[in-house]
Formats: structure tokens, C-alpha cells, sequence
């Protein structure tokens, strides 16, 4: 998460030249990113989207995890005080979240060292903009705690919805320009940040800017006139979103002190006892050589296991979605709806790699011969079946080798992370997160992520993929060595 963090900072720095455009503010009259302060207005602007999401993948489950080490029961059992309890887990969130924002802090002044050297930023507009970072994440650490003290919010579902909603947030708070409502959906700081952007335009031109893009694929910049930004004084900083946003932070950790349970939890059936028999009953069972069944028969048995884990609805849902792809204009079909159509995958692909680790089932398999190794091969063989099928009425109907040979790359890639992502921490949070982000973008305007519309990108997911082949190789050789010993 930390190098994942890192990252972020360094790419999400405007640059006045590029595919996709971090900040542009009216190219046809400013110079783009030629002064050290669109380092952190830049940074500010889009961890504002980027830093809430990835807040709530980093403390969910500090309750749940309580619970599942039987940690909560003893403390319900020692009578102990829910609202210290609470307490002590908002300001554990708030550490974990402070953590992750100085890491954006250090990310930035090491680019604002490589793209700027030799000249010095003002410590008020170095920090000012990355400290409106603050108070969401305040608000964000109190509305995932009280979601994990919500039966329907715990799992994966809740996580799902946090982040669509924290995205919506964004979108409207963008769009808010100073009404009342937007000091509550402000989650990033994005309005004092853009109060920062229109005063320097103001000063420049006269007047607010006519046009900002954010996370884009704009034009090239033919503007002449330099702009810089400065920090805003205490009188045009509006205080009613910072007290929503702290008052959004009490009201949640009430409700969680509110919500949270007061006696033991009783197992729950269906995911304690329904799901290992499930995981067991497949296609892994200790067999005998000669009696084992050939590949085809055990990559079916692992297919209907998977969608076992979802609705029946998604499946149809799926099927629907792949005669679309068929009848649909070529046009239509590269835009909007093999994207969309790419996106149902998602919740098959959350569940690889991970449920049989929650459950102890991957430890059993290390007893059985290569157990491991091919619950692995099964897992991956099943996500790419699903994830080629889902790109084929396209590479069948462009008749464009390169193109298509991009969309293979692409289909194989994502399955590979799923699983790669899933064994390294034990969740599909992170895979969800960097899923949900790729596609936010793309629907954003940059389509230059996905090598849907042009195959730049294949490169890129060729690398990730790769990447993590080769992390799982790696993981079966030190397996296979200890089984071994």
C-alpha cells in the first residue's frame, strides 16, 4: 500500500506535455505546469478522488478482524466500554490515514525536487492544498468504521458501495461551485483546492477559469501566460465544509459506538460452514492418478464453483451482456459496451485467490500433492476462460491483428493481478481498488487506459501481467520447496 501510495504521487504531478493530462486549466491562454506550485494544487486535486478511496481499503476491517480472531468476543464477555473501544479504533483509522497522507506529502516534494530544481515554493502553497486532504479523511475514517458495525456493510458489498459513493461524492463536489450541499459531499478538499485555482485565475485574467480539466485527455497547450497559485487567507477558506466535515466524523463514530454489537455474534452458517464444504467439494479432492479427472471436467466443476458465489442474476446478467457484444454496431460495442460489459467480471475476479485463505483451506491443501499448485492453475484457467470470452465478439469482429492481440494481452493480464493481488493480502480490496480506478478513468475520458479504442496500453498491462505470473511462479517454487522439507 505504502509503494502503491508513493506511486500515485509521483505520476499524479501536471505535466505540461503527455496523453493524459493530470491538470489543465484553459490551455489556449496559460502555460501548463511551469511553475513548482501546480506540483501540489495538481496533487491535491487528484488524491482528492484517489486518497479517500484508497483510505477505505486500508482500515476496513480493523473491527472485522477483531472478530474473527474472537478478540471482540472477550472483550464483550469482560464487559468492557464499546465507546472506548470505538474510540481507540477511530484513532488507530486516523494514524493508519495520516500515514498514507505523508506519504503523498513526500511524493510530491520529490517531484517538486526532479521537475523544478533550484527553485523554491512558498511553505504555504507547498502545504496548504495537501492539508484540505485532511478533514475527508477525518470524515472517511468515521463512515467506514460505522460501516463495519452494519451487518450488510462488512463485507465486500459494503466496500463496493463506499467507494461508488465516494466517487459520485467527488463528481458532485466538482460540480457544487460554492453551494450549501457541497461542503457535505466534499470527501478530497476539492472545492478550497479549485478556490486556490480560480483566485490565481482571477488575478491573471480577471475573471474565474472558464475551463479545468482534471484527469484527461485534453489538447496540447498553446497559452503564453504564466500562472501561479497562492495560498488562501483564513477569510476565504470556507469553514462550513471543514466543520461538516468533522461533524460527518462525530456522527459516524456515534453511530458506531451505537451500532456495535453487545453480545457475541453466532456463527454465521452459510459463510462458516456452507463455503468450506463448498471450496472441498470441488474438483481438488485427493484423488488417486489414475482415478483423477481429465482438466476440461475439473476447469467446468471449477466454473460452476465460482458462480456458486455469485447470484444468478449476475450469470444472466453475463450471458446478456456477451449477446449484446455480437449485435451491437462496432462502434458501440469499442466505446461503451465492452467496457461495461468488462465491468460485470469484476465481482468473479474479487473472488479469486483469497476465500480459500479466510477459511483455512489452502493450508489443508498443502498436505495434498500438489494441492496448491493446481487450485492455482484451476482459479486462473476459470478468470481467463471468463475474461477471453468476454473480449471475443471484438477481436472477431475488428478483424485487426494488433488490436486483437492488445485485447488478449488485456484479458489474461486482469486475472492474473486478481490472483497475484488476492494471495499477497489476503483481500480482494486492493484489486478492487486499482479495477474501479482503471475504469473510472476510462469512462472519465482517458481511454487510452484500456486498449479498447488504441492498443497503447497493452504494454502496460503486458508488464502487470508478467509481474504477477511471475510472482505466483515464485510463490509455487517456495511452496512446492516446503512441502519438499
Amino acid at each position: 500500500m505504502a509503494i502503491l501510495v508513493l506511486l500515485l504521487a509521483v505520476v499524479c504531478t501536471p505535466q505540461a506535455s503527455g496523453a493524459i493530462k493530470v491538470l489543465q486549466i484553459e490551455p489556449e491562454t496559460f502555460e501548463q505546469a511551469n511553475d513548482p506550485s501546480w506540483i501540489t494544487v495538481g496533487v491535491a486535486l487528484v488524491m482528492g478522488l484517489m486518497l479517500p478511496i484508497l483510505a477505505v481499503v486500508a482500515v476496513k476491517d480493523a473491527v472485522q478482524r477483531d472478530r474473527d480472531r474472537g478478540i471482540l468476543t472477550s472483550l464483550i464477555a469482560s464487559g468492557f466500554s464499546r465507546l472506548k473501544y470505538i474510540l481507540s479504533k477511530m484513532i488507530g483509522n486516523l494514524a493508519v490515514l495520516l500515514t498514507l497522507w505523508g506519504l503523498f506529502v513526500v511524493g510530491a516534494s520529490l517531484m517538486l525536487v526532479v521537475r523544478f530544481p533550484g527553485r523554491p515554493l512558498a511553505l504555504d502553497i507547498f502545504f496548504q492544498p495537501l492539508l484540505f486532504l485532511v478533514p475527508g479523511l477525518l470524515a472517511v475514517a468515521g463512515l467506514t468504521l460505522w460501516s463495519e458495525t452494519v451487518p450488510i456493510l462488512r463485507g465486500r458489498l459494503g466496500t463496493g458501495i463506499e467507494i461508488m459513493m465516494l466517487l459520485v461524492c467527488y463528481v458532485l463536489a466538482t460540480q457544487a461551485n460554492g453551494a450549501w450541499w457541497g461542503a457535505f459531499v466534499d470527501f478530497g478538499g476539492v472545492g478550497a483546492v479549485l478556490s486556490i485555482v480560480n483566485g490565481a485565475v482571477m488575478a491573471a485574467v480577471g475573471r474565474p477559469a472558464n475551463s479545468l480539466l482534471i484527469l484527461g485527455s485534453g489538447a496540447g497547450s498553446g497559452g503564453t501566460r504564466p500562472l501561479r497559485f497562492s495560498a488562501l487567507s483564513a477569510a476565504q477558506i470556507d469553514w462550513r465544509w471543514l466543520l461538516a466535515m468533522v461533524a460527518i466524523s462525530g456522527l459516524f463514530t456515534v453511530l458506531a459506538w451505537l451500532c456495535l454489537e453487545r453480545r457475541a455474534l453466532k456463527p454465521r452458517t452459510h459463510e462458516e460452514k456452507s463455503q468450506p464444504v463448498a471450496l472441498i467439494a470441488g474438483p481438488l479432492r485427493p484423488l488417486a492418478p489414475q482415478n483423477r479427472r481429465p482438466l476440461g471436467s475439473q476447469l467446468l466443476a471449477e466454473a460452476r464453483r465460482q458462480l456458486a458465489f455469485l447470484p444468478r442474476w449476475w450469470t444472466v446478467g453475463l450471458i446478456g451482456a456477451w449477446l449484446i457484444e455480437w449485435l451491437v454496431p462496432i462502434s458501440a460495442l469499442t466505446e461503451i459496451v465492452l467496457p461495461l460489459a468488462y465491468c460485470w467480471l469484476l465481482p468473479l475476479f474479487s473472488n479469486l485467490g483469497w476465500r480459500e485463505q479466510q477459511h483455512g483451506f489452502w493450508s489443508w491443501l498443502a498436505a495434498t500433492p500438489n494441492g496448491q499448485r493446481r487450485m492455482t492453475m484451476l482459479q486462473l484457467l476459470c478468470g481467463m476462460a471468463f475474461s477471453l470470452a468476454t473480449v471475443l465478439p471484438l477481436v472477431v469482429r475488428q478483424a485487426d491483428p494488433v488490436g486483437g492481440l492488445a485485447l488478449l494481452i488485456f484479458s489474461l493480464a486482469w486475472p492474473l493481478l486478481a490472483l497475484a493481488l488476492a494471495r499477497l493480502m489476503g483481500s480482494a480490496r486492493l484489486f478492487q481498488l486499482c479495477f474501479v480506478l482503471v475504469f473510472f478513468l476510462y469512462f472519465d475520458g482517458i481511454t487510452i487506459v484500456l486498449p479498447v479504442q488504441q492498443s497503447t496500453s497493452a504494454l502496460g498491462y503486458l508488464a502487470a501481467g508478467a509481474a504477477a505470473g511471475v510472482w505466483l511462479c515464485l510463490q509455487e517454487i517456495r511452496s512446492g520447496s516446503r512441502q519438499k522439507r
